[in-house]
């Protein structure tokens, strides 16, 4: 609506007010200076329902209302469903603080860092450049319901499975692969505006999370002045999320447990200090560093052989180690 459209519609709206002439009305706004003729249209109010709607509502139950779209917190009030459960189901932060509360091997003395924020910032990116890893809002919300909180970690699994794989590969592929595929989404995530505007106050709030996600991450790849006066960037520990990753999804497709020690067919003992998953059941292959004798105050203990980033060895080759 151009400019003059603008001023005829508030003209007369003023007059209908007022109870004055069109025309002393132009003259009102007149005076009020041109900064006051071009103003957009006021914004217009909508009311929004208030249960939430079903995954795919369209607005046709529900004529002059905005959609509210299902959120694990919308159960928060319902004394059947635990916070835990809740926040198991919330995307993509609360989940990763949710596992690393519930596997990660707590310090006996004093704490861990916690770095949830990069496997948070790599499920926004998996659910956004991977859809088949984004879990079924019907099945969610139902074991969401049912405060059935295996129900939950068995329908993000797939999401689990493709951020263990990113995160857990080796070292080479993960700066040459992981890191910039990150990194670009970071870049995109913070540098393109949305093609709609949002309605949805938890589509709003998701995307909000995850644009603080990606500044972060950038912002850790800037280099900073130190205590020590030297230039740096802040360290990811993207290696953080992997052990509690792992146990989560070897307490329910079985494996060996990470730091296990075994024997190789060959007869050579070794650690275990990665696993390789398929799409179900157990690990598929083990990733482990040969057991050898210690030197320098090591001595009559096997200890795992130093560089290199150890081999990939198939899971029927790996025994327990007597």
């Amino acid at each position: 609506m151009t400019a003059d459209k603008h001023t005829k519609r508030a003209a007369r709206e003023l007059a209908a007010r007022e109870g004055i002439s069109y025309t002393a009305a132009r003259r009102r706004l007149a005076d009020q200076g041109p900064a006051d003729e071009a103003l957009d249209e006021p914004p217009r109010l909508y009311p929004i329902v208030t249960t939430p709607c079903t995954h795919g509502c369209d607005g046709t139950p529900h004529p002059g209302y905005v959609c509210e779209t299902w959120h694990p917190f919308n159960n928060r009030g319902n004394p059947l469903t635990s916070w835990a459960t809740c926040q198991a189901a919330s995307l993509p932060g609360r989940r990763a603080i949710s596992l690393a509360d519930r596997f990660q091997e707590k310090p006996q003395y004093g704490y861990s860092q916690d770095q949830s924020w990069v496997l948070a910032a790599v499920y926004a990116m998996l659910l956004d450049e991977e859809p088949e890893t984004v879990p079924d809002p019907h099945r969610l919300r139902a074991a969401v319901e049912a405060d059935d909180i295996a129900a939950v970690d068995a329908l993000m699994q797939p999401l689990d499975l493709a951020a263990v794989r990113l995160l857990g590969a080796p070292i080479e592929e993960w700066h040459t692969t992981g890191f910039p595929r990150l990194r670009a989404w970071a870049t995109r995530v913070t540098t393109t505006e949305p093609d709609e505007p949002a309605w949805d106050m938890a589509l709003i709030e998701y995307n909000s999370r995850c644009l603080k996600l990606a500044e972060r991450f950038l912002k850790s790849q800037e280099e900073r002045r130190n205590y020590n006066g030297y230039m740096e960037t802040e360290p990811v520990s993207w290696w953080f999320s992997v052990p509690f990753l792992t146990e989560m999804l070897r307490q329910t497709r079985g494996g060996h447990p990470l730091g296990t020690r075994v024997r190789l067919t060959d007869g050579r003992p070794a650690l275990v200090y990665g696993l390789e998953w398929g799409q179900a059941g157990p690990p598929v292959a083990y990733r482990v560093r040969e057991l050898v004798p210690g030197k320098y105050g090591n001595e009559g203990k096997l200890v795992p052989k130093l560089g290199g980033d150890g081999e990939t060895v198939p899971a029927e080759e790996c025994l327990l180690l007597d």
